[in-house]
């Protein structure tokens, strides 16, 4: 533990950049920084355009107290990743040290810390099919890379950059963004603008596209409709293109070649009862992503579901993401499991609540008081397959034919009443969504009728 130091950080620094010592014996690591065995290790070192680098052992407790002062500010904390953090100060300390920087300086230097732009991050999207206009929906434009998306980009990511639409075309044309002799939609595009810088500003779009992905299958009523079944994995689970893999386009490339065989599975199972032999594959049907946000009003949930504050936009983000872990599962008891768990993000409470609370307050987001008693009764049932399987008994119930989509339609079904619970009480923290639950108990407040 580093304790706190009175001195500004740039006081720090500046003594932190007194000891910077150069040497020719020690192999430069930036990023090994942030591990503390290493930076104090006589091995430790970064790169300067002079040559390898270290901290001095008596100027480097300045150093590290810097970094910890700094990552006290949730402005850092929003733009850098924790990791890349520590070599990123090594960068401004070496550009003060070339600089002769004096303490004036080196504040601006740290103010640009706390206050850098926004980052525009641009990348394929793996395992989706795109067959409508592009569309700017939380902060983001997804569509097939064509004129109409990139004019998107430019009027509503990209002023700030002072980046028109010839040089981004040329930019992702040079990138090699494109597919050859590509069909529209055939390779689909996202462009979003996030708060963090270099290594968080990826992982940030990352969760983006998870959330927006995400929300849109919780608040979608019929997945079915889509031909979106659940329990068949994550092969084709939306992501980055190239850090997932896009099996449509994968399954085209190697149609020609005995390679197409690595996307199934040939097993030989031998017993006394005699020889099997079976195939199995993961089917490669695209997401049709265009098709889960064709909605107007959709469009609009998700966008309040991903950018707003609200305690019940908190809570809808996180069952989103467990209600997708349980759509690509493969066994029924993980994507029980998972769906146990949403459904405790949208209507529990942070320090627990007991079943029959639960089921309360479950049985609460039916605006007809007539069907609550049932609704009960199904939020008892279905507490009582995930407390079973959570430990280690199993259920019969799990097992039957469609549990686990009637689970999942629950917890869509959850969703939609918390948004509309959203609509007609507001709650913004977690104690305003403890209360509407303790009016709408006590008959101090009902749903708006229809």
């Amino acid at each position: 533990m580093i304790r706190r130091d009175r001195r500004s950080v740039e006081d720090l620094l500046l003594s932190a950049i007194s000891g910077i010592k150069l040497t020719k014996d020690r192999k430069p690591w930036n990023y090994g920084w942030y591990v503390a065995d290493y930076r104090r290790s006589p091995r430790a070192a970064f790169e300067t355009p002079d040559g390898s680098a270290y901290i001095d052992s008596a100027q480097l407790l300045d150093y590290e107290r810097a970094v910890e002062n700094l990552w006290q500010d949730q402005n850092v904390r929003n733009r850098w990743s924790r990791e890349e953090f520590w070599s990123v100060v090594i960068g401004l300390m070496v550009n003060a040290r070339n600089r002769d920087a004096d303490v004036d300086e080196i504040h601006t230097m740290v103010d640009a810390l706390r206050k850098a732009s926004h980052t525009l991050v641009i990348f394929p999207v793996a395992n989706v099919k795109w067959t409508d206009s592009p569309l700017y929906l939380a902060d983001a434009v997804i569509g097939d890379g064509g004129h109409g998306w990139i004019n998107l980009v430019s009027e509503r990511l990209a002023p700030s950059l002072k980046l028109d639409q010839e040089e981004l075309m040329h930019l992702l044309r040079n990138e090699n963004f494109f597919e050859q002799h590509r069909k529209p939609g055939d390779t689909v595009l996202m462009a979003c603008r996030v708060p963090g810088q270099s290594q968080l500003a990826t992982e940030q779009a990352e969760r983006l596209l998870e959330n927006i992905v995400d929300t849109a299958m919780l608040l979608e009523a019929d997945l079915g409709r889509l031909k979106m079944f659940s329990l068949r994995g994550a092969a084709n689970r939306p992501g980055i293109r190239g850090l997932s893999i896009d099996r449509p386009a994968l399954q085209k490339y190697l149609e020609k070649s005995d390679a197409v065989h690595e996307l199934g599975a040939r097993i030989i199972a031998i017993s006394k009862s005699g020889l099997r032999k079976h195939h199995r594959w993961h089917s490669a049907d695209p997401v049709p992503l265009s098709a889960l946000l064709n909605s107007e009003q959709k469009q609009a949930a998700i966008d309040m579901v991903c950018t707003g504050s609200s305690v019940i936009f908190q809570r809808i983000r996180i069952a989103a993401r467990w209600h997708a872990e349980a759509h690509w599962a493969i066994a029924t008891d993980d994507a029980v499991l998972a769906l146990g768990v949403a459904l405790d993000a949208l209507i529990g409470a942070p320090s627990g609540l007991p079943g029959r609370v639960m089921a309360d307050r479950y049985a609460l987001l039916g605006a007809d008081p007539k069907i609550r008693r049932n609704l009960a009764i199904r939020h008892a049932e279905l507490y009582k397959v995930r407390s079973a399987i959570a430990h280690g008994r199993g259920s019969k119930e799990a097992d039957e034919d469609d549990f686990v989509r009637k689970m999942s339609a629950d917890v869509r079904w959850a969703s939609e009443r918390l948004m509309a619970l959203y609509e007609s009480f507001h709650p913004q923290n977690e104690r305003e969504f403890d209360e509407v639950f303790d009016d709408l108990r006590w008959g101090l407040r009902s749903w708006p009728s229809n």
